[in-house]
């Protein structure tokens, strides 16, 4: 029996090291997905670049090693800025999805703070990010003399990771309201009525769905033409 309890142990602890090791390789995997497309932007703006359109002290013709060791500081920011990332598409994966229980004790068939917690953070997701990329985005536009719109890039890896991320969320939302309507059938012969909590994020009904994406990108377009952002790009088509 001893023997046997060590044994279980020694395969939690591999688990457990298996596990640590593979939350590692993607939480790398997620700084490089940010990280590559800003190092792409900045070679082709700072080293391959034959016409600059600005100087700084960090810029590889001037310094580069002081280029070089700000691309290093930009891995290293990736690395943390990868941290929340890795924590919302860990929860937001379908294994982490609580079951639903008829009679739950909270009243929305015990998965009321799962669903708070998508729909809270689908949302600061598209809203918060949209704002300070716009902001750093007016910023630059401000200080070039020229734009340069390889530097769009700098933002397309946060913006992937943020699209996967939401996707997951509604994707979760809307296995929660299949399985909430499978139970509704039984709720007749419940003596505790219950709310379905993913009205929040995706509505009473399904066509409600996209009419919550579209004023989602409504708020981004009211933040582009308060920062006066749209201005910039319409000259950027033109």
């Amino acid at each position: 029996m001893h023997a046997k309890h060590i044994d279980a142990n020694n395969n939690l602890v591999k688990e457990w090291e298996n596990n640590q090791r593979d939350n590692l390789r993607h939480h790398v995997l997620l700084a490089f997905v940010i990280f590559a497309p800003m190092l792409v932007s900045e070679l082709c703006t700072s080293v391959f670049s034959v016409e600059k359109t600005w100087f700084g002290w960090d810029s590889y013709c001037v310094t580069p090693w002081a280029f070089i060791i700000r691309c290093l500081a930009m891995a290293v920011l990736c690395l943390v800025a990868a941290t929340p990332f890795s924590i919302l598409l860990y929860y937001s994966d379908i294994s982490q999805k609580p079951p639903v229980t008829l009679n739950a004790q909270d009243g929305r068939f015990g998965v009321g703070k799962y669903a708070d917690f998508l729909s809270t953070w689908a949302m600061l997701l598209i809203l918060v990010p949209s704002l300070l990329g716009l902001i750093g985005l007016r910023w630059v536009m401000e200080a070039e003399p020229e734009f340069n719109t390889v530097r769009l890039l700098i933002g397309s890896g946060v913006a992937f990771l943020i699209v996967c991320t939401v996707y997951r969320m509604l994707r979760n939302a809307i296995v929660l309201r299949i399985k909430i309507t499978e139970k509704l059938p039984d709720i007749l012969d419940s003596h505790k009525p219950q709310n379905d909590p993913t009205v929040q994020l995706i509505g009473t009904s399904w066509w409600k769905l996209p009419a919550t994406l579209v004023a989602s990108l409504g708020s981004v377009g009211a933040l582009l033409e308060l920062s006066g952002l749209l201005e910039y790009i319409a000259k950027l088509v033109e």
